[in-house]
């Protein structure tokens, strides 16, 4: 179960463009649960920040299991210092938070 809080104008104007796409609002949440699970994060209308500091390391990880990054290309190529790179900008990101 799932409650959010939203105005009740636009809970209406945004069932409304659900409905003409034969959507449910229900569908809607799921499909994008499914998106941030599949993806492991956000789509871009969603994102409050230039940069994505989790990026570098899912494309290292995507490197490391052999799949391609998501334009394509193939990831970079996963070496001991630019893991330990982002790493610290890990943990330099979560000191300014």
């Amino acid at each position: 179960m799932l409650n959010v809080r939203m105005n009740s104008e636009l809970k209406n104007r945004g069932a409304q463009v659900l409905k003409r796409y034969d959507l449910s609002v229900t569908d809607y949440v799921r499909a994008c649960f499914e998106y941030l699970e599949r993806n492991q994060t956000l789509p871009d209308f969603a994102r409050q920040q230039e940069s994505d500091p989790y990026e570098e390391k899912r494309l290292q990880l995507r490197a490391l299991a052999g799949c391609a990054a998501d334009n394509g290309a193939p990831a970079s190529p996963i070496n001991a210092k630019s893991a330990e790179q982002a790493r610290i900008d890990e943990k330099y990101a979560r000191y300014l938070a």
